[in-house]
């Protein structure tokens, strides 16, 4: 979708900024489930029951991470609509088309449904086309990542706890998607971060069996300007995958160890340097989080773990 000129190719803002959809004007039409990890002491150790819970978790004081709460309640438009548009910027000559969806994950549920009963879209049944199908990759980054990332650290600084409580967020809604979309049968597979840079041959081979249409990966491509990205896109692609990776060592930058194949799934752990600050990376997240919260953290990362070393 970076044809469509906006920010990270992301296909929502081709529907805000083409059509000119005010997303704070629309309502919900159902009741989004939003998601949290709850234990049953009565389960084996190590599995989890999910419970909904609609009133939230964040302070009212971390302005960023209410205004996430609130993004989360916005409506988009549907899913026919937004195909019909995305199909004009798509290469519909690709077998794999692509949408990186940020906002509104839950809408991945009932969406991944509809897809399965929608027609065709029109430029893509005058090629010949007979059936959508959607996959979805779910890519979570380990909460000791942050320090590579020059916003993530900036947030270290000016205010750690609303950082803390963003990472917790997203690791939790990743790890709820991934079950609910496991429930209803859609297919979908969980790719860590850490893994992707340290681990890039192991992780190409399982997006290539998970994707098989899409033929070989090169984790050293870089897209080529104008073609394939556009200064629109703002899209930070300087170096490719394995030797950004290959730039930064995983212990000593952020904490992280590298996972083992069918032996352990790569984690952060509570040792290294990080930049200025004294502690891990981890550590420094974990004392602005309650007892609780690290509690739930703890449980939404050990599922994506196990999850992304199958």
């Amino acid at each position: 979708l970076c044809k469509g000129m906006t920010w990270q190719c992301e296909g929502y803002r081709i529907m805000e900024e083409k059509l000119g959809v005010d997303r704070g004007a629309q309502a919900l039409s159902q009741e989004r489930r939003d998601v949290n990890l709850t234990e049953d002491a009565n389960l084996p150790e190590g599995q989890f029951l999910y419970a909904t819970d609609t009133q939230g978790e964040f302070p009212h004081e971390c302005d960023s991470a209410v205004s996430l709460m609130q993004d989360q309640k916005l409506a988009t438009p549907s899913l026919k609509d937004s195909l019909n548009v995305w199909t004009k910027y798509w290469d519909l000559n690709r077998h794999i088309l692509l949408e990186k969806k940020t906002r509104n994950l839950e809408e991945a549920i009932p969406q991944d449904l509809e897809i399965r009963e929608l027609p065709v879209p029109g430029d893509l049944g005058v090629l010949g086309v007979k059936k959508v199908r959607a996959a979805y990759i779910i890519m979570y980054r380990p909460i000791c990542l942050w320090s590579l990332s020059s916003r993530g650290v900036a947030k270290a600084h000016q205010d750690p706890r609303c950082m803390a409580l963003e990472e917790l967020r997203a690791l939790e809604r990743a790890a709820s998607l991934h079950h609910f979309l496991n429930e209803q049968g859609s297919k979908n597979l969980v790719v860590n971060y850490g893994e992707l840079l340290w681990n890039t041959e192991r992780t190409m081979e399982r997006l290539e069996n998970f994707l098989p249409c899409a033929g070989p990966l090169d984790p050293e491509h870089l897209p080529v300007l104008n073609v394939e990205v556009f200064e629109e896109n703002h899209i930070k692609a300087g170096l490719g995958i394995k030797s950004y990776g290959e730039l930064h060592d995983p212990l000593e930058t952020c904490g992280y160890q590298r996972g083992v194949p069918g032996k352990s799934p790569g984690q952060c752990l509570n040792h290294g340097v990080v930049n200025n600050f004294n502690h891990s990376a981890i550590r420094v997240m974990m004392n602005h989080l309650t007892e609780e919260e690290a509690h739930r953290l703890r449980r939404a990362m050990y599922l994506l773990e196990k999850q992304s070393d199958l």
